[in-house]
């Protein structure tokens, strides 16, 4: 980081200010090159006058070598003031800008992408240790009654502490999500696309689908797995793996939408409260990668397969808050054709589901049957998921009509030309 910082001081100091100093004097010295072109090209034409009659009116050939010689010079010096004059300093001082501007933000994103790297592995270390230990705590109702909804399993499940639902409520809802989820996958993608918005959409429907795919793995456990004999095979453990790992790839696609946004929105600083952290992809990949491992290996595993899906739910919450940190940088998001009801949509799918943790613990207190409680749950996250789903589509429908502004130089750079002392150092 030493040296990055070091380079972009160099690149300031060595590059940028004696390029804003050399083209100011070379505007001053294009002038007086011009000035002496026309000069010279007048002398040249006395000399040779001068010449010619000195040779009298027999000396015919060397007169015409004389007048090609003073033809050429004369065109070449024409030549030479053209090429001058074709020369716009304020144009390539602005492509040296330009380019010593790019480096700089290229300096920049390095020493952020390294602050980034090593910011990542201990966040994902305290992430997993919240993740693991915070349901078990708010699972205060069920402790006061003696049952424990957080038993460590490691897909090895039991007649005493494990409990699968198999009725239509379950299944039912699930495939209904899985139906639904995938529309609006499906959905955005279809959406007209440009620069701005490709990438945002891309990851959009990326979330929709690993919703989609975890809610179809489950409804297929549910309706063919729930019988504990085949719960404790081969074959259920990968299933399980694919639905709870699917919801811990989700976190780290919801955290890509937000950068995108984050980068979209930084096209225009008017409107902005503050300039959201553009957090690289890279982290949300390691973010996708590192909790889809967790729950492969077992970590988040417990008796009652429905409390995996809280514990890597949990996950989710530096994404959410990144999220809405985004949507709210903003006073509102109308230069990019999305209404300010869009975004109060998407605040409610991002936050919709905090609610379920202290729920399921609430409604195992209660007894209530796993057909209704799982009822209750799917209904919940379809409202949720949905209107994740539909704020993503209209904010990718609202950006491609998006034009960014023009580029202009940016302020830093600009050196003070009325300045002479600072010119002539």
């Amino acid at each position: 980081m030493a040296d990055i910082k070091f380079a972009k001081m160099w690149l300031q100091r060595e590059v940028l200010e004696p390029t804003e100093r050399l083209f100011e004097l070379s505007r001053k010295s294009f002038k007086v090159v011009k000035d002496d072109i026309v000069e010279t090209n007048a002398k040249i034409s006395d000399y040779f006058e001068e010449m010619c009659a000195e040779l009298g009116p027999y000396n015919l050939s060397r007169k015409e070598l004389l007048q090609g010689a003073q033809n050429g010079l004369k065109q070449a010096l024409e030549n030479t003031r053209g090429f001058v004059e074709s020369i716009d300093p304020g144009l390539v001082q602005k492509n040296v800008r330009k380019w010593a501007e790019d480096a700089y933000l290229i300096l920049e994103k390095e020493d952020v992408q390294t602050i980034y790297g090593f910011a990542t592995l201990p966040i994902l270390v305290l992430s997993f240790l919240f993740a693991r230990y915070f349901p078990v705590m708010t699972a205060v109702l069920t402790r006061s009654i003696g049952k424990n909804i957080y038993v460590r399993a490691n897909f090895e499940y039991d007649a005493e502490l494990t409990k699968f639902d198999d009725s239509f409520l379950t299944w039912g809802t699930d495939f209904a999500l899985a139906g639904v989820m995938g529309y609006l996958g499906n959905k955005i993608i279809k959406t007209k696309v440009n620069s701005h918005n490709r990438n945002f959409g891309r990851l959009g429907a990326t979330l929709m689908i690993t919703y989609s795919m975890s809610t179809f793995v489950g409804a297929f456990c549910h309706l063919f797995f729930s019988d504990l004999k085949y719960m404790n095979t081969w074959l259920f453990r990968q299933l399980w793996r694919v639905c709870v790992g699917t919801v811990a790839i989700s976190g780290g696609a919801m955290g890509s939408v937000a950068s995108e946004l984050a980068k979209l929105s930084r096209h225009q600083p008017v409107g902005q409260f503050f300039a959201p952290p553009v957090v690289p992809h890279f982290v949300w990949f390691s973010w996708s990668t590192f909790f889809f491992g967790v729950v492969f290996w077992g970590l988040f595993s417990m008796k009652q397969p429905a409390s995996d899906i809280f514990l890597t739910g949990v996950t989710q919450v530096i994404p959410t808050v990144y999220l809405v940190l985004v949507l709210y940088s903003r006073k509102n998001w109308k230069d990019f054709n999305v209404a300010n009801g869009t975004r109060q949509i998407f605040l409610f799918g991002a936050l919709a589901n905090v609610p379920l943790l202290p729920g399921y613990d609430l409604f195992n207190f209660l007894n209530l049957p796993l057909g209704i409680i799982n009822l209750i749950l799917h209904t919940n996250l379809g409202l949720a998921w949905s209107s994740q789903g539909y704020s993503i589509y209209k904010f990718k429908q609202g950006v491609a009509k998006y034009e960014a502004p023009q580029f202009t130089p940016n302020p830093t750079f600009e050196p003070d030309l009325n300045d002479e002392a600072s010119l002539n150092t």
